[in-house]
């Protein structure tokens, strides 16, 4: 079993090129070129889940402990803070499965990924540019006739 194990990390293993092929008779070639830039790798595994954000989840024991599990984001745009806990317990390997709906006591909040640098952004009470932020006066037209 260890020479298969060194035949299907080779970076270019036939095995690795069976399952890239595979890949993108699911996919399709656009999708699988779109992955292609959006990722810069072309990985392949079983589809374990996913979550209300529409984030998929992926896993292939063949890969590299560490590697072997992803995630490919709905959004272009994305990071780390998209990915809800229970789904991050099972990337970084705390448990097999991820945690599902027991997880969630009544008190909890539903999580929401880093809202820096929006508009959504957290200002606290007393912040110098909360009132400039977030009040901004209308604009009027310009009318070179005023003065």
């Amino acid at each position: 079993t260890t020479e298969r194990l060194k035949v299907m990390s080779a970076p270019f293993s036939i095995g690795r090129f069976l399952n890239i092929g595979k890949e993108i008779l699911r996919l399709g070639p656009i999708n699988t070129v779109t992955k292609l830039i959006k990722y810069n790798n072309i990985k392949y595994g079983a589809f374990v889940g996913e979550d209300q954000f529409g984030n998929k989840y992926f896993e292939n024991t063949e890969n590299v402990y560490g590697q072997n599990r992803w995630v490919e984001y709905k959004q272009w745009h994305y990071d780390s803070t998209q990915v809800p806990p229970e789904w991050h317990s099972w990337l970084h390997y705390i448990g097999d499965t991820p945690l599902g709906a027991e997880f969630h006591q009544k008190y909890q909040e539903q999580h929401v990924s880093n809202r820096s640098g929006t508009s959504e952004a957290y200002l606290p009470p007393g912040f110098l540019l909360r009132k400039q932020l977030t009040e901004r006066k209308q604009l009027d037209d310009w009318d070179p006739t005023r003065k």
